[in-house]
C-alpha cells in the first residue's frame, strides 16, 4: 500500500498518488485503466481497477492498494522510483 497526501504540495507538482499512478502505468501499461468508482464501506469512495484500488477514505490522504502481491509490489517500485 501506497499513502499519501491528496492535494498536490505548493510546488505546483501533481499529487503524489497520482504521479506513482502515472509511474505504475508506465511499467504495466493498462493497470490503472477506466475505474468503477464506488462508496466504500469505511466511508470515503474507492476507485477499482482489475488488480488494484484508489481510496479516498476522507482524511486528507489517499491509499493506492494492490489486489495481488504483484500489483502490491508494483505500487512500491512506482513509489520508490519516484522517490517517494
Amino acid at each position: 500500500m501506497f499513502r499519501t497526501a491528496l492535494q498536490a504540495s505548493a510546488s505546483g507538482q501533481h499529487s503524489e498518488w497520482l504521479q506513482v499512478i502515472w509511474k505504475c502505468n508506465e511499467l504495466e501499461p493498462g493497470m490503472f485503466g477506466q475505474p468503477t468508482l464506488a462508496p466504500w464501506w469505511a466511508g470515503g469512495m474507492v476507485e477499482e481497477y482489475p488488480t488494484a484500488r484508489v481510496l479516498f477514505v476522507g482524511d486528507d490522504t489517499v491509499r493506492i492498494v494492490g489486489k495481488t502481491p504483484e500489483a502490491e509490489a508494483l505500487i512500491l517500485a512506482a513509489a520508490q522510483a519516484l522517490g517517494f
